[in-house]
């Protein structure tokens, strides 16, 4: 909001910047509404009952113009993914989250993808079962891998639909890239949050929303500043994901989904711009992620105590 000030556009750049504040205090508010009636687990219950509800409503909308099914299994590439890791170690499953994981591997995204394989190190910190299958597949994978060859491995999977391996085959974020490089030269202090994307990235015929990537929307929005608040938000992230105030239960659960809301948000419209795309499951996960650091750290230990009383 402050970039209001010398925003290209100052009430786009105030509406935007309401816009992203009233869905995080949302977001916030449920998540301790949430804990203040259950326990971690009817929080992560809920979380799968929302990312069930939102492919439901994907799902309907895109049988409005198809029903192909490979196309309607990719109508959650980001809300399904993100909550991949969550899915998939929730324990007792139920049909949702099959749901969740059938949406996640038939999502056909290749930033997802990246985000999943990162995810995997979750594994480690969670059930001793996980960590043989992990060590077994990842056996089996390097020597597949090692068979025919890194670049023809990475471009059959990850790369499956493209020409080549290139920065130049994602889809047009080479030249947003360039922009937001081009942005921090004229404008080290930014253009304004939000506004400065569709001001640039229209003008050279893109036809982008936004940045693509929070670093880009960054510089681009709030320059220099803003890549150091963004670099600033990650690494504390980082931080309070692996933290030992989050309960073992639910560690290797919330890495994974940080790990896969990471690389939505350095792929896809994400945290960092306007509500749109990637934004609504990467703020829900961080918000879920603060939500059981600040449970864990403030709140498990005094109801542990009157229990105990």
């Amino acid at each position: 909001m402050v970039s209001m000030i010398w925003s290209v556009n100052l009430q786009l750049t105030g509406f935007r910047a309401f816009e992203c504040m009233s869905m995080t205090m949302l977001m916030a508010a449920v998540v301790q509404n949430l804990f203040y009636r259950g326990d971690c687990k009817a929080v992560i219950q809920w979380t799968m009952l929302y990312v069930t509800v939102d492919i439901i409503f994907s799902m309907t909308r895109a049988l409005s113009y198809t029903t192909n099914v490979m196309t309607l299994l990719q109508t959650s590439q980001m809300m399904a993914t993100t909550f991949f890791y969550v899915a998939l170690f929730q324990s007792p499953k139920r049909w949702w989250n099959y749901l969740i994981v059938i949406m996640s591997i038939f999502s056909m995204s290749t930033v997802a993808y990246i985000g999943m394989a990162l995810g995997s190190v979750s594994t480690f910190f969670g059930h001793k079962k996980y960590k043989v299958a992990v060590i077994l597949v990842s056996l089996i994978l390097g020597t597949v891998i090692a068979m025919i060859g890194p670049y023809n491995f990475i471009k059959g999977t990850v790369f499956f639909d493209k020409q080549s391996i290139s920065i130049h085959e994602t889809t047009g974020r080479d030249k947003i890239m360039e922009v937001a490089l081009e942005a921090l030269e004229e404008k080290p202090g930014g253009y304004g949050f939000f506004s400065g994307e569709p001001y640039l990235l229209y003008s050279k015929n893109l036809g982008a929303i936004n940045g693509h990537n929070s670093l880009f929307s960054a510089a681009i929005s709030l320059g220099v500043p803003g890549i150091l608040l963004m670099l600033i938000f990650f690494l504390t992230m980082m931080k309070t994901v692996f933290s030992r105030h989050i309960s073992p239960e639910y560690r290797a659960s919330l890495i994974g989904c940080f790990c896969v809301s990471f690389l939505q948000s350095m792929g896809n419209p994400g945290i960092g711009s306007r509500v749109f795309g990637g934004w609504m499951p990467t703020m829900f996960a961080t918000v879920l992620i603060c939500g059981f650091y600040v449970y864990g750290k403030y709140y498990d230990e005094i109801s542990e105590t009157n229990d105990e009383e």
